[in-house]
């Protein structure tokens, strides 16, 4: 499986302290997502162009599958602060070099890394959440990108904060 879409690090704070993080998390790029990113680049007359935003959102799947799409999102948490998150398709990446971990040959690979997503939850707790995903709409109209397991559950308590990083690569950076 290609590993395009990667979690770069995500950590839970609470009471300013971080109390579970989780470092190069690898993402499944969806079907629509392949779709969604072949179309935009290759293919004008589609109807799909870049939007002015991404979101990302969290779930708690038991399983994430590469056909899953936005119908697959039947336990994304609602209230008490939660809510998908945008980021800026103008400004809310930045296009840097980097090296595959591992890789020996010294070539430099190119990708687009996200500035910090944060959620946070008010008033009462929100999940249990167990994956982040990346969608081109703040409805579930759109197309479900691409989808990270955490690796463990997370329930997010009043003022807690989920911060995290992700980046998109055009090639596979192993996994």
């Amino acid at each position: 499986m290609k590993h395009l879409l990667r979690i770069l690090e995500i950590q839970h704070i609470r009471d300013g302290k971080v109390i579970w993080e989780a470092t190069d998390l690898p993402n499944t790029l969806h079907l629509d997502g392949e779709e969604f990113l072949l179309s935009t680049v290759f293919r004008s007359t589609s109807g799909i162009i870049i939007p002015s935003f991404f979101y990302v959102g969290m779930d708690n799947r038991s399983t994430v599958n590469v056909t899953d799409n936005m119908q697959s999102l039947t336990t994304e948490p609602t209230g008490n602060g939660y809510s998908r998150q945008p980021v800026s398709s103008a400004t809310g990446f930045t296009i840097e070099q980097f090296t595959i971990q591992g890789d020996t040959s010294g070539i430099q690979h190119w990708r687009a890394k996200s500035g910090v997503v944060a959620f946070t939850a008010s008033g009462a707790s929100w999940g249990p959440v167990s994956n982040v995903f990346l969608t081109d709409r703040i409805d579930n109209s759109g197309y479900l990108i691409s989808t990270a397991p955490l690796g463990s559950t997370r329930s997010v308590g009043p003022g807690d904060n989920l911060t995290f990083r992700f980046s998109l690569n055009v090639v596979d950076n192993g996994s």
